[in-house]
């Protein structure tokens, strides 16, 4: 928190403060603090996808999409990002676009278990 009041234009205070909320369980101000990144550094890929993936926890599915995207935009490539886009999409009924999400996650981690899940649940739906 001292290091976001020392410098307030340095995203990367707020991307840690936001992850130290995140571990914690705190997502929705993880995700203020991560909002906080963004605002400050636009172009800060691990913002976008730290606030993407808080969203996604908070259920806020439609919201975390372009968040996820943008992250992606900008370079951002983690099987973390790639499953949890794909289930953003699984939940808002759009699996056909879930699919490569997932199926870049086990390009990136072929025995990823969560984007598997994925393809099974758009195997049922």
């Amino acid at each position: 928190e001292q290091a976001t009041l020392l410098d307030p234009g340095d995203p990367s205070a707020y991307v840690q403060l936001g992850w130290d909320y995140f571990v914690q369980g705190m997502h929705a101000m993880a995700a203020k603090e991560f909002e906080k990144a963004v605002q400050v550094d636009p172009e800060n890929g691990t913002a976008y996808g730290y606030l993407g993936i808080s969203y996604y926890v908070l259920r806020n599915y439609e919201g975390a999409i372009p968040l996820l995207e943008k992250a992606f935009s900008l370079g951002v490539r983690s099987e973390e990002v790639f499953y949890t886009l794909g289930f953003c999409y699984a939940y808002t009924r759009q699996c056909d676009m879930a699919v490569p999400w997932f199926e870049q996650a086990l390009e990136m981690n072929e025995a990823s278990t969560i984007a598997r899940q994925g393809l099974d649940y758009c195997s049922q739906e």
